[in-house]
């Protein structure tokens, strides 16, 4: 299970730019052991991230504001979820249930539904 994650900004502030979706991630990477599996999620997302943002200033994308912004979005998009994943006792399954650790399968395995 990963560990509360420390961010240059609050967790709540979106970052706003390539740069600042780099130095979140890089501050992610610090925070956990190599082996951690959001850590190696992190490793390569911050990989991928650094490859867009050094093509960005070559003129490799036909149209480079959008995909800064495409990039800055989806970035939030996993701050959030990295957050969610260092503050399990804040997740809610459906239904309104809350979540205090790994889910598990109902006594019927042809279930859908999971049970706290």
């Amino acid at each position: 299970m990963s560990a509360a994650l420390p961010t240059p900004d609050p967790p709540d502030v979106p970052v706003t730019s390539v740069a600042g979706a780099i130095a979140r991630m890089e501050t992610i990477g610090a925070a956990l052991p190599a082996g951690d599996g959001l850590a190696c999620f992190n490793r390569m997302y911050l990989d991928v991230t650094s490859q867009v943002n050094s093509q960005l200033g070559q003129g490799f994308y036909a149209d480079p504001a959008f995909m800064t912004q495409l990039d800055v979005t989806f970035a939030n998009l996993y701050f959030a979820a990295a957050d969610m994943a260092g503050n399990r006792r804040l997740c809610r399954w459906p239904g309104g249930r809350w979540w205090s650790g790994a889910p598990r399968w109902g006594s019927n395995r042809s279930s859908s539904r999971w049970r706290a």
